[in-house]
């Protein structure tokens, strides 16, 4: 008859199983880096020390915001019989800028009057991606909308002796890629007669 006080340790045992798997994902973890580094051409000593040909430069977007955009180039094996690596490489940028860019212009961008009145200023603009623009002038509020591009002739008056004025316009443009603004400043001066 056996002896009671004589049984396996099942502890032992599961302990070895949670280290075998342990040490399974890790390998399997290491061999997906190496096959990775492989295929970004890390394993050829003719890409450079880093282990790839990379390069950066910066984009840049105008509108009411400025972006700076990263991107990377990388040449990968080629996938013919012979294995070589004159693919050409494969640049990953930034998607195309969809949203509205403005062009505005003021005409005459300064105003000197005489105080008799009719001196004015023509606002014009023009934009991409925009289905709507409107114009403000000296704050928030709309002075009216337009289509894509527009053009306002203005006569805001003549400013007292030594004390010139500066009237902002802003056009907002709004498309499907989202919305973007621009202002321009026209000074208004009087000259002595």
């Amino acid at each position: 008859m056996p002896d009671d006080d004589v049984m396996p340790d099942d502890d032992e045992g599961d302990r070895r199983k949670v280290w075998i798997i342990v040490a399974g994902v890790l390998v399997l973890v290491l061999l997906g880096g190496l096959i990775t580094m492989r295929a970004l051409g890390g394993d050829d000593d003719s890409n450079g020390a880093n282990g790839g040909s990379r390069t950066s430069s910066s984009a840049s977007t105008s509108s009411s915001a400025s972006t700076s955009i990263s991107t990377l180039s990388t040449t990968l094996p080629s996938s013919s019989k012979g294995g070589g690596t004159d693919a050409p490489p494969a640049t990953l940028g930034p998607p195309p800028d969809t949203g509205p860019q403005i062009t505005l212009t003021a005409s005459p961008s300064s105003v000197a009057c005489t105080g008799g009145g009719g001196q004015s200023t023509t606002i014009s603009w023009s934009t991409s991606n925009a289905t709507q623009t409107t114009l403000s002038i000296d704050g928030p509020g709309i002075y009216d909308t337009y289509g894509p591009s527009g053009s306002v002739t203005l006569s805001p008056g003549c400013p007292p002796d030594g004390f010139p004025e500066s009237h902002s316009y802003m056009v907002r443009a709004t498309g499907p890629g989202g919305q973007a603004q621009k202002t321009i400043y026209v000074q208004f001066h009087r000259i002595p007669l």
